[in-house]
Order: structure tokens, then sequence, then C-alpha cells
């Protein structure tokens, strides 16, 4: 029996969910912040699985989305290791989220590996990965982009949905508050495209 349950982790209201229990894809320039607000969404610990040499992300930026002590830093030697570790993790269900990274798209073998350890520990699986059109096994494919911001107070993205095995695809500008710590939906007649999940 997973020790998370089934549910989803919602970044804000107006966006689809990420489901537990499964596997999504982030890629885009704005991934780093779409993973750190999504780990804070999970709640409890993370797992974040690197290669050495790539360096950790900042974890004074990190912050400003989430309570630092919430990841685990694992670091290995080469892309098999960094399957290896997110399957255990992911397997283990000792953790809410397992975030892993990869130099290149997961192959469609690598992907079901990925998916059947995050069904079997009920924690949400997300690889960082360069953006591709290539088939996985994920659930949602996330590709995230920065988009100019009109007030100094504030960062926006569009987070475009471009795979999801769960409902319709969509693409939504998002605005964080720097001063609430608040993520929402831009409206549409605000600027932002506005999709419709």
């Amino acid at each position: 029996m997973s020790s998370h349950p089934r549910g989803k982790a919602q970044l804000a209201r107006g966006l689809p969910g990420l489901s537990f229990g499964r596997l999504h894809e982030v890629t885009g320039p704005g991934a780093l912040s779409f993973l750190a607000l999504t780990v804070a969404a999970a709640g409890e610990r993370a797992v974040w699985v690197l290669r050495f040499g790539t360096g950790e992300p900042h974890t004074h930026g990190l912050a400003a989305f989430l309570d630092p002590r919430q990841l685990f830093f694992v670091h290995v030697h080469d892309a098999r290791d960094v399957l290896w570790a997110a399957e255990t993790s992911l397997r283990s269900g000792s953790v809410a989220s397992v975030l892993l990274e990869l130099p290149r798209p997961p192959s469609l073998t690598e992907s079901r590996r990925l998916q059947l350890a995050a069904e079997a520990g009920g924690s949400l699986g997300l690889i960082l990965c360069p953006e591709h059109e290539r088939p996985t096994a994920s659930t949602t494919r996330w590709v995230c982009h920065p988009r100019p911001s009109p007030d100094l107070d504030s960062t926006r993205w569009q987070w475009a949905l471009n795979k999801n095995k769960e409902g319709t695809n969509g693409s939504w500008d998002v605005s964080w508050r720097w001063k609430t710590r608040s993520l929402s939906v831009v409206p549409a007649s605000g600027g932002g495209p506005g999709g419709a999940p």
C-alpha cells in the first residue's frame, strides 16, 4: 500500500493538478520554478536526483517557493544511475515526490519503468529534460517559458500542457506574487493566452 493517498498536487485554481502515482515531464527555461512549486504543492519530503557536476539548484532561490528542508539531493555519476536512483525512490513510497534531471528525453522503456515505480510507491514522479515530442509513458508533459511581467512584485510564466492522458491540453499564463507568495492564473483579458483545461 502506498504511503501517499491517490490525489493531485494542485498548483493554483484553474490549473490541472498533477496526479500522484504518475510520471510527469517538465521542460523549458521556466521548468525549475514549476518543479519547485509542484514540490511545495505535493508537500512532505522530496528527492531530487542529479548527476555530479551539474550543480544543485540554489537553495536561496528555491526558498521563495518552498521550504528547502523538504529537499534531499542525491548525486550520481551518469544518466543510468539517475534512472536507478529515481526508480528506487519512487518505488519506496517514502517521499511525496521524486525529481530527476536527464540530459536527454527518457526512452519509452525508461519512462515505463519509472511510471510503474511511481504507481507502486504512490509518489509524484517528475522528469526535468529537454523539450521533445517523443512517445513516453508520462501522464503529462509541461513546457514552461518566462513571460514579461507588468510589475516588480510579480513573475510570470506561460505553462503549456502539451500532453495529458487524463484530460485535454491547454496553455495558461500564471503569475507569482513575491509579497504574498501566491500563484494565480492570469485572466485572458489581462494579456495572457488563458487556456481552458
